[in-house]
């Protein structure tokens, strides 16, 4: 290949390149994660422990920290803290997951639709009837269930429930200390993925993790803004409405952009906010977000507008908040 040959290769990849990256008014990215973070990480809480309602909850909305807490209301240690898990917890983001009402299992399909089922209904009754009707799910162990895998997965499908998975069960006895908790959110930023952990009992309890070790993974997550702290129904919605959006800019002026953001996903089960990146002209400093009833101002960056918005529903208007 002689040199002039070399040098229009590179002048065609370097304009390819350049219009590749190229974006006008109103395009639009959906962020991999809400709030454009790296990675999401889950932390599940099994039982409905004394020690989850006295140090885990606090602790993490204390830090601005989210849980899922799978519970099992008809048991006396979810009762004697009922005011932490049927107010505190899900009035400050904490979400609540289906961990049957008496973590018995059950000797007939009536009993297993009454664990899972009731279970689900005393938790969609703390959630707004707009949020959406997804369960995480885990039946727990040592139990015994007289039905088959075909039945309890039909009993599942009633109640909108999805099995929690988990990539480290946190407990000292294994060997598990900050360190390696803190490697699992690292692992989530380096390969921009949602990770799951879950734990037991926190400083006392069954399968314990080390409370001091715990705080200070705690701690760790909470100075990492690189990371989503999310409840596993909420990382579980966003990345199902991620791959399936789809944008469409209505309108694009030097006035006005409108976008329709649709995945074509039941809403009943599918209302997590999207994290929205969207190009503005150049003289727009400041805009504003309307979608349905709701308004928000955002301050633009480098020609980005970045908010969060619900798919399939009203169609999102940005205006320049210095004319609105």
């Amino acid at each position: 290949m002689n040199n002039y040959t070399v040098a229009s290769v590179v002048l065609m990849i370097s304009l390819t390149a350049h219009i590749g990256s190229a974006s006008i008014p109103g395009d639009t990215t959906v962020a991999h994660w809400r709030n454009n973070a790296q990675g999401a990480f889950t932390m599940s809480f099994d039982d409905s422990m004394e020690t989850h309602a006295t140090i885990g909850v606090p602790e993490l909305v204390k830090r601005g920290l989210v849980g899922t807490w799978f519970v099992n209301p008809a048991l006396p240690r979810y009762l004697e803290n009922r005011t932490v898990w049927e107010e505190f917890a899900p009035d400050n983001n904490q979400e609540l997951a289906d961990h049957t009402m008496n973590h018995e299992g059950a000797a007939s399909l009536e009993e297993a639709d009454y664990e899972i089922g009731e279970c689900a209904r005393t938790i969609w009754k703390l959630r707004d009837p707009a949020d959406s009707k997804l369960l995480a799910f885990a039946r727990g162990g040592m139990t015994e269930w007289k039905v088959s895998k075909e039945q309890i997965q039909s009993i599942k499908d009633k109640y909108h429930c999805i099995n929690r998975t988990s990539e480290l069960s946190c407990k000292t006895s294994d060997g598990v200390r900050a360190p390696e908790m803190i490697a699992k959110v690292d692992q989530a930023v380096a390969e921009k993925r949602w990770v799951t952990v879950h734990f037991h009992g926190i400083g006392s309890q069954w399968l314990p993790i080390d409370k001091d070790e715990f705080i200070k993974f705690l701690d760790y997550l909470a100075a990492n803004n690189k990371i989503w702290s999310a409840g596993w129904v909420e990382a579980y919605q966003y990345k199902a409405e991620r791959d399936n959006a789809q944008v469409e800019v209505l309108e694009s002026s030097s006035n006005v952009i409108r976008l329709n953001l649709e995945t074509g996903l039941d809403t009943n089960l599918y209302a997590e906010e999207l994290t929205l990146m969207t190009r503005v002209p150049d003289d727009w400093a400041e805009v504003v977000v309307i979608q349905g009833k709701q308004s928000s101002v955002i301050q633009v960056s480098d020609g980005i507008a970045q908010f969060d918005a619900l798919p399939d529903r009203d169609e999102i208007v940005i205006r320049p908040g210095n004319r609105f």
